[in-house]
């Protein structure tokens, strides 16, 4: 009997010492301490890049809104202005750069356009002169479809085409009002018209010009204006392309008013015209096929009413005519 006592403890006195030993931080550990010595996981390492470069993006984000703030209240109005200016500037000169590309694209047409000028020089045939306004009509109509524009076209709605007869309307009988009282508005008219013309043939020009010359750098070519003249326009300076363009424009202009008759000088004359319908096919945009079709039914309706069914347009078309 007491051989099993002394064995049960002698095994409790082990227990005990083990026990003691793990307390006091002997060599073996429990499982539960040993795995917390492991090392990291990849999958916990790739964890903690991921968060550390979130935080960094985040950061430098943050960073660099509060910098773009604190430059857009130190700037104050007069350095706005310069910088809105010398924006606008370097969005007309790329517009420019397009143009000047299409134009190139275009080129067959424009010198086709240019040599049919002086097709009436070889005589006033009838098929001479269908081939003439025939091709003139549908080359400008062409050109003018493709040309490029630095600021977007206005486009033409659905109630701009219906209103259009009404609007065309107006002015006509206005008109006529005017020439049957007395009033004579066509020299005013005509005078609006040329100086209209030589704004239109300067921006015309100009990726014609470029084209015409092509060596020549326009883009940075520019020409500084006098202090006093500087002033009044707020520009310090004009590029030459634009200066050259508005100088043929004002020269057409002058002639077209000398004293020589028009037959002599018919050359200007389509030019000035020329100038306006290119300048209008790339300020207004139908937008789709049907708004034309509205428009084009209601011009009809309105040529057939004031051409056919009164005299008004017979006197009034022919007195601006014979002004113009």
């Amino acid at each position: 009997m007491k051989a099993p006592l002394l064995l049960c403890s002698a095994a409790a006195a082990l227990a005990a010492s083990s026990s003691a030993f793990q307390t006091l931080g002997g060599r073996h550990q429990p499982a539960s301490s040993a795995s917390s010595w492991r090392l990291p996981t990849k999958a916990h390492s790739r964890t903690t890049s991921s968060s550390t470069a979130r935080k960094l993006f985040f950061n430098n984000n943050q960073a660099l809104q509060q910098q773009q703030q604190q430059q857009k209240q130190v700037e104050t109005e007069e350095e706005k202005q310069k910088r809105l200016k010398q924006e606008r500037l370097a969005e007309i000169e790329i517009g420019e750069l397009r143009r000047q590309q299409r134009v190139s694209e275009d080129k067959l047409g424009y010198l086709f356009l240019f040599a049919l000028q002086f097709l009436p020089l070889l005589g006033s045939d009838r098929y001479l002169s269908i081939a003439y306004f025939f091709g003139l009509a549908v080359t400008t109509v062409y050109l003018g479809g493709r040309q490029e524009v630095i600021d977007k076209p206005e486009k033409v709605t659905k109630q701009n085409a219906l209103y259009a007869p009404v609007g065309a309307s107006i002015a006509i009988g206005g008109l006529y009002f005017l020439l049957k009282n007395g009033i004579d508005p066509t020299a005013l008219y005509a005078v609006g018209v040329t100086l209209f013309g030589a704004l239109c043939i300067s921006d015309i020009g100009v990726p014609l010009l470029r084209n015409a010359l092509p060596h020549v750098d326009f883009g940075t070519a520019e020409i500084e204006l006098p202090e006093v003249i500087a002033k009044k326009l707020d520009v310090d300076r004009v590029p030459v392309d634009g200066l050259i363009t508005l100088g043929l424009g004002l020269l057409c202009t002058v002639v077209y008013w000398a004293p020589v008759a028009l037959e002599n000088k018919f050359l200007i004359s389509n030019a000035i015209a020329w100038a306006l319908g290119m300048v209008s096919l790339g300020a207004i945009s139908l937008g789709s096929f049907q708004t034309g079709a509205i428009l084009l039914a209601g011009l009809f309706c309105y040529d057939v009413f004031w051409v056919f069914g009164t005299d008004v347009s017979k006197k009034t078309y022919f007195r601006v005519c014979v002004r113009v």
